[in-house]
């Protein structure tokens, strides 16, 4: 995982590279997933648009239900998505 500390921000800037990507997209237990959300509280998580989309086809492709993909959305409304430029 990729850690940025940046002045003016509380906490540091989460990163979610591919890896990460695929750990919360694999079924785990959820103590694991509760204990992973847990240390990033207080951080300001950024993922990419594209992310985003990946983890959300996922989600259908495993046919995951209603209150899992739910779960999926609300994590993902308490991130900072960055879409995607041809600056990037």
């Amino acid at each position: 995982m990729i850690h940025h500390s940046a002045r003016g921000v509380e906490g540091a800037i989460r990163l979610c590279s591919t890896a990460d990507r695929k750990r919360i997209a694999q079924p785990a237990s959820r103590l694991r997933f509760d204990a992973q959300v847990q240390r990033m509280a207080g951080n300001q998580i950024l993922l990419a648009a594209v992310t985003v989309r990946e983890l959300r086809y996922g989600a259908l492709a495993a046919e995951w239900g209603p209150l899992r993909r739910q779960r999926l959305e609300d994590a993902i409304a308490a991130t900072t998505v960055i879409p995607l430029t041809d600056a990037c």
